[in-house]
């Protein structure tokens, strides 16, 4: 933090210790002449209020000067009020910091099988859910060699009967849901690293705060090919949208339930991931899991 300065504009302290004014203008005339005084102010010393504070101004304007000639407001220390704070010599603006937060699948708080037949099920060497699971375990690639999946897998064609392996409307499947403390609101961009093998299980319901309504729906846009990165949104039975529009609006810092709801049998969730940066782009295992 910068050190704190009062300043006390010479005509105030000029009111303050000459009772009349007719002691005062002429003294003051003689000493705004002088070269070696700014005109305006002279520093009195710290304050301990933790704020820059100049006097005459108002409780709400932060402590700045009037505007100078031009109307550029000018702060006491120099700057302009109002703009963006700046890195210590280059006068440029301070980048907001990136925060990326990484999760891996079976770290999760709570699953909740939602009164369903089905459920997210930790998946490693020699653990898995119950059966069927026809394209069998995918423990030895995942992401720290475990991930969770939803099972029992039923719906495995376009022409398997739907039972209870698909579930339309947000959050009417089974669910599970992740505690994460957000520094700062704002967007986050999603990614999730999900495996595929057909187009019956390549979807994923996402919400904050179970907060369905405005929940989106993950997509993975590579059939067959293994673990992958996705952040697509899925707009439509037969598209995959852009990458990057799949995100979530963090309305304020702190805690926040990040909760995936089944939409299809057989989804596999190795990693997931949100980060500020839309420009970012995990790959492979991506990044490790970041503490929470």
């Amino acid at each position: 933090m910068r050190p704190v300065t009062r300043t006390i504009s010479i005509k105030r302290l000029f009111r303050q210790t000459l009772p009349t004014s007719a002691w005062r203008w002429p003294l003051w005339a003689a000493l705004s002449g002088c070269a070696a005084l700014a005109p305006d102010a002279l520093e009195l010393g710290s304050a301990s209020s933790g704020e820059r504070q100049t006097d005459g101004a108002r409780p709400d304007d932060g402590g700045a000067e009037k505007p100078a000639e031009g109307g550029q407001s000018i702060a006491p220390d120099g700057g302009d009020v109002g703009a963006p704070d700046a890195a210590p010599g280059d006068g440029g603006p301070v980048a907001e910091p990136v925060v990326t937060i990484v999760v891996e699948a079976e770290s999760y708080d709570v699953i909740d099988p939602n009164m369903t037949a089905r459920s997210f099920y930790p998946t490693a060497k020699g653990i898995g859910g119950p059966s069927p699971d026809p394209d069998g375990s995918h423990a030895g690639t995942a992401s720290g060699a475990k991930y969770l999946e939803v099972l029992p897998d039923t719906r495995v064609t376009g022409t398997d009967p739907f039972d209870d392996a698909v579930f339309e409307e947000a959050g009417t499947g089974p669910i599970v849901s992740y505690f994460i403390s957000f520094p700062v609101p704002g967007t986050y961009y999603l990614w999730v690293r999900g495996f595929s093998t057909g187009t019956e299980d390549e979807t994923v319901h996402v919400g904050l705060d179970r907060d369905w309504l405005t929940s989106v729906i993950a997509k993975l846009c590579s059939d067959g090919q293994g673990w992958q990165w996705a952040s697509h949104e899925r707009v439509d039975k037969f598209s995959c949208g852009n990458i990057g529009e799949l995100r979530l609006e963090v309305p304020s810092a702190g805690l926040h339930t990040v909760s995936f709801a089944a939409r299809e049998d057989g989804f596999e969730l190795d990693k997931w991931l949100l980060t500020t940066d839309a420009t970012f782009v995990p790959r492979d295992k991506g990044p490790e899991e970041t503490p929470r």
